[in-house]
C-alpha cells in the first residue's frame, strides 16, 4: 500500500549503516588518531530492521555486537567522566573480551623501557599466555578508569542521512496517496478515471 514510502525507509536505513560503517573505518573519526573498528567485527555486525504496523512504519537499527552502543554513546571512567548514560562501576573492564583482542593479529605486544643510557627502547615481545595475561590486565584497569570517549559513530551517521528524509518522505507518501486514490477510482464502476497530460 505504501510501497513508495517502504522504499524511502529501506534506502535511508541503509544509507545510515554505510555511514556508520564509513565513520567507524575513517582514521581520525571522533578525534582519534586510529580507526575506531580494530576487529571490523563492529561494522560487520551492523544492521537496520523495518517494522510496519497499521498506522506506521518502525526502524530499528541493530549490532551484532553489545558492546557498539557503548562505543557510540561512550562510558564514564572511574577517573574521567564524558557525561555519558554509561559508567564503569569495577576497577577492570572486561578482561576476557580484552584478551581476545590481544590475541587477535590486530595488535602486537610491546615494551617500552628506560636503558641504561637513558633512552627510552621500544621493544616488541611475544605472544605468550603471561604477555596476553599482563597486557590484557592493563588494558582492563586503564579502560575502566579512564572510561571511553563517545564516538557518535552512529549518532552522526544518523543525522547526517536524516537531512534529506522528510523531502524523500513526503514525495513518496504524495506518490502513494496519489496511487491508492487512482487505484480507488479505476475499482470503482461508478466513476470514470481520465488520464490528462
Amino acid at each position: 500500500m505504501f510501497d513508495n514510502l517502504n522504499n524511502t525507509l529501506v534506502n535511508f536505513a541503509k544509507e545510515v549503516v554505510r555511514l556508520e560503517k564509513r565513520n567507524l573505518n575513517l582514521t581520525g573519526f571522533s578525534k582519534k588518531n586510529r580507526k575506531i573498528n580494530n576487529t571490523k567485527n563492529l561494522s560487520r555486525g551492523l544492521g537496520y530492521r523495518i517494522d510496519k504496523a497499521k498506522s506506521f512504519f518502525e526502524i530499528t537499527f541493530t549490532s551484532k555486537e553489545d558492546y557498539a552502543l557503548f562505543v557510540d554513546q561512550g562510558v564514564n571512567g572511574l577517573e574521567v567522566q564524558y557525561q555519558a548514560p554509561f559508567s564503569y562501576k569495577k576497577e577492570f573492564a572486561n578482561i576476557g573480551e580484552i584478551k581476545k583482542y590481544v590475541k587477535s593479529n590486530k595488535i602486537k605486544l610491546r615494551r617500552v623501557y628506560v636503558n641504561k643510557a637513558g633512552q627510552k627502547v621500544n621493544e616488541f615481545i611475544p605472544k605468550n599466555k603471561k604477555n596476553i595475561d599482563t597486557a590484557a590486565f592493563l588494558m582492563a584497569r586503564s579502560i575502566a578508569k579512564k572510561g571511553l570517549k563517545p564516538t557518535l559513530f552512529f549518532e552522526s551517521a544518523f543525522e547526517e542521512a536524516f537531512k534529506q528524509l522528510p523531502n524523500e518522505a513526503a514525495k513518496a507518501i504524495s506518490d502513494d496517496m496519489a496511487n491508492i486514490f487512482a487505484n480507488s477510482f479505476k475499482n470503482n464502476s461508478n466513476i470514470n478515471v481520465t488520464e490528462i497530460d
